[in-house]
């Protein structure tokens, strides 16, 4: 009886899974970012769900412009309906100088203060791709095909 028990509880553990994961089924998200034509390394991608529920997912463009979108875990995709799609990049952090060493107060001190008086760095895309409320950028998931993003640096700053 106890093992009967025990089969009939792990069967209906799984079924209860199995209704619980299709709710967040994610589709592959594949794209391309491009500004004036070239690709936009080294961009961050963010897909808002338009009706404000539902989960945001985000890509990171590499050297080619490329990007995949993570919602749950590592390039698992988006969750399906529509988004807007905001992109982002800004100036890198300059990294630290040679002669600093960990353990020199006054070296590490220096450093972070210049970090600190560069706070507001200077994005690389026009601000109007960067707000939700002025991004004229949107995507329906799942896309037919490779998205593609083409940014215009003429655009509103």
């Amino acid at each position: 009886m106890s093992t009967c028990r025990s089969i009939c509880c792990c069967a209906l553990l799984l079924l209860l899974l199995a209704g619980c994961s299709g709710r967040y089924k994610t589709f592959e998200v594949r794209g391309v970012v491009l500004l004036d034509g070239q690709p936009l390394p080294g961009a961050t991608v963010l897909f808002m769900p338009e009706d404000g529920s539902g989960r945001a997912a985000t890509g990171l463009t590499d050297s080619e412009g490329n990007f995949l979108l993570t919602t749950y875990k590592d390039n698992d995709g988006a969750v399906s309906g529509n988004y807007r799609v905001l992109v982002s990049k800004s100036e890198a952090i300059e990294p630290p100088p040679a002669h600093l060493k960990p353990g020199d107060e006054k070296s590490v001190t220096d450093h972070y203060r210049s970090l600190k008086s560069r706070k507001n760095r200077k994005s690389n895309v026009p601000r109007l791709y960067s707000r939700e409320a002025s991004t004229p950028l949107g995507c329906t998931v799942p896309p037919a095909d490779k998205v593609v993003f083409e940014l215009s640096s003429k655009e509103g700053k």
